[in-house]
């Protein structure tokens, strides 16, 4: 019998069984039994990054950061370019961050890593976390993506392009996101919000006109990255990791992933109940507002986020897309356009 049942071997379920091995070896006791982790995919493949900000003492060993970050808006010429000496946007590749898990966590006599199973909660032994989503359709938003990695000689900085060209395609709120990955690559991707999935077949249509206008459409594809991220749970939050921890108003993971990981893995030493999250009230509140102006005013999306690019500073910025305080809102709120926020607040039109 498993002394500890984790559900899904994405990054939260590798990462809390990380933790809790570390937790136990710091204490110097032995685990209690064995760890078991499910995963239904067979096997994990180099089809995703994980990108956060960092202040500099902060900065991964490995993979890509950038000092300098910019915005723009489709038919204004305007672009806004962030840079910073506290601040990187750090970028890690996931086949490196599970492979470094992997590797860590295979070579532990009690851990279990059981590839290709559908895993049914009933099914469960002793101490159970379940890492899995809830279901798409639970969700407000849906953050649709797909990226290429190509090989260029377009390259002229090496520069993180957040939200490039912002506009509306079809009615919905659509950007360019663009990381150097290296001296002559780069990952190019489409990114379109909106209440529903996008077919990976559309998503292939923007990004085939994205990558023409950016003189990357006969370039050699690398790789590929293709997700639907969900936003905003339209139900209370139940005993699941909700949005893979995500947060509500952003694409952003990996470290709410980590930090989660490490809370969880101290309850279950301490009392053997694992932790889920709560969302604090002011980010709750902030995240549902833009969440409504994303799904009733797409329209007003080019001008919020480059109000927020134009008036924020880039420590500012990086705080208000990670952990932002109370200042941090404050400021935020008073740099947006007040009339979409206003509108989403009461329900006026």
């Amino acid at each position: 019998m498993a002394w500890l049942t984790i559900i899904g071997g994405g990054l939260a379920g590798l990462s809390l069984c990380d933790e809790i091995l570390t937790n136990f070896e710091d204490a110097g006791k032995p685990l209690p039994g064995a760890i078991e982790v499910y995963e239904q995919k067979t096997s994990y493949t180099d089809d995703r990054s994980f990108c956060f900000f960092a202040d500099t003492d902060s900065i991964p060993k490995h993979g890509q950061n950038y000092s300098s970050w910019a915005f723009s808006q489709h038919g204004t010429g305007e672009q806004i370019t962030h840079e910073s000496k506290q601040h990187r946007y750090c970028r890690l590749r996931g086949i490196d961050v599970f492979t470094d898990l992997l590797h860590r966590l295979n070579a532990h006599s009690q851990v279990s890593i059981r590839m290709g199973y559908k895993f049914e909660t009933h099914h469960a032994e002793g101490i159970v976390v379940d890492t899995r989503p809830a279901p798409a359709d639970q969700f407000i938003i849906k953050q649709s993506f797909l990226g290429k990695e190509i090989k260029t000689q377009n390259l002229t900085q090496h520069q993180a392009t957040l939200m490039g060209n912002m506009r509306l395609e079809q009615g919905q709120f659509t950007f360019d996101y663009i990381l150097p990955t290296s001296s002559d690559s780069v990952l190019f991707e489409v990114t379109q919000f909106s209440v529903e999935n996008l077919p990976r077949e559309k998503l292939n249509e923007l990004w085939c006109k994205a990558a023409q206008r950016h003189g990357f459409n006969n370039s050699e594809i690398i790789r590929e990255e293709c997700a639907v991220l969900p936003m905003g749970l339209k139900t209370k939050a139940y005993k699941r990791l909700n949005s893979q921890q995500l947060r509500w108003g952003t694409g952003y993971g990996y470290l709410g992933t980590k930090h989660w990981a490490r809370n969880c893995a101290q309850s279950i030493m301490v009392d053997g109940q694992p932790r889920y999250p709560s969302k604090i009230t002011t980010q709750n509140r902030f995240d549902r507002a833009l969440l409504r102006v994303i799904k009733d005013q797409p329209h007003a999306l080019p001008d919020v986020f480059m109000c927020l690019a134009r008036q924020l500073s880039p420590g500012q910025f990086a705080r208000f897309m990670t952990e932002p305080g109370f200042t941090d809102y404050w400021n935020v709120m008073t740099a947006v356009p007040k009339l979409p926020f206003l509108r989403a607040l009461y329900g006026r039109d």
